[in-house]
């Protein structure tokens, strides 16, 4: 299946996310919460789920959101994870930053109207860091 994926992405994905997908294929953290530091005005967020490579539900499915998601974001970014508000975590598939983790936030950006993206924020270089980040909050 991840093979699969990789040739519908037209990217390889990286070794920490691919070994991720294998052991677990998304799903629902415990605990949840990561940190978010160069988020302007935020130190933290709720992740809603992990996103799954053949998701019974489309909203969870990996390849389902990525085509959603590249109607009008940046295509070498691909949305892991989902945060309780609606925006995204995602995972860079090329370039320098290859593996890097990123926070869209949905909030923050200027719908409909040609951008940039400048609400995109880095979270962690890679993802076994991004999941070492995750905590509960008390």
């Amino acid at each position: 299946m991840l093979a699969e994926t990789e040739r519908a992405l037209g990217f390889k994905l990286p070794v920490e996310y691919a070994a991720f997908l294998r052991t677990s294929n998304g799903g629902y953290p415990t605990p949840s919460d990561v940190a978010t530091p160069s988020f302007p005005g935020s130190s933290d967020t709720t992740i809603g789920a992990f996103y799954s490579i053949d998701a019974a539900a489309d909203y969870n499915d990996l390849m389902s959101r990525y085509r959603l998601w590249i109607t009008d974001c940046p295509p070498q970014l691909l949305p892991v994870a989902y945060d309780d508000g609606g925006s995204e975590f995602c995972i860079s598939l090329d370039g320098h930053d290859i593996g890097s983790i990123f926070y869209w936030d949905y909030y923050r950006e200027e719908h409909n109207v040609d951008t940039n993206y400048p609400n995109i924020y880095p979270i962690a270089a890679g993802f076994d860091e991004f999941l070492a980040s995750v905590t509960r909050m008390d």
